[in-house]
C-alpha cells in the first residue's frame, strides 16, 4: 500500500492562510509562522517543514524569512 505524503497539501493551505491574514492585515513581510501538530492528524513535521520551506520560496511574503517551526 503507498502512503501518499499529504503535507503537501497542508502546507498550501498553511502558506493560503498566512498570505490571507498578512493582506487582511497590510502586512508587508512574514517572519515567522509556528505550526502545532496534533498527535492524531498523522503529520510528518520534518515533512510538513520541508514541504512548507519549498512553497514559502515562491511567496515574496515569506520568501526572506529563517526556516519554519513544527511542533
Amino acid at each position: 500500500m503507498e502512503r501518499k505524503m499529504h503535507e503537501m497539501a497542508i502546507a498550501t493551505g498553511l502558506l493560503r492562510q498566512v498570505l490571507a491574514a498578512a493582506e487582511a492585515h497590510d502586512v508587508e513581510r512574514v517572519e515567522e509562522v509556528h505550526v502545532t501538530c496534533g498527535v492524531l492528524r498523522l503529520v510528518v513535521p520534518e515533512a510538513l517543514r520541508a514541504a512548507f520551506e519549498v512553497l514559502r520560496l515562491t511567496s515574496i511574503i515569506c520568501r526572506d524569512r529563517q526556516g519554519a517551526s513544527t511542533g
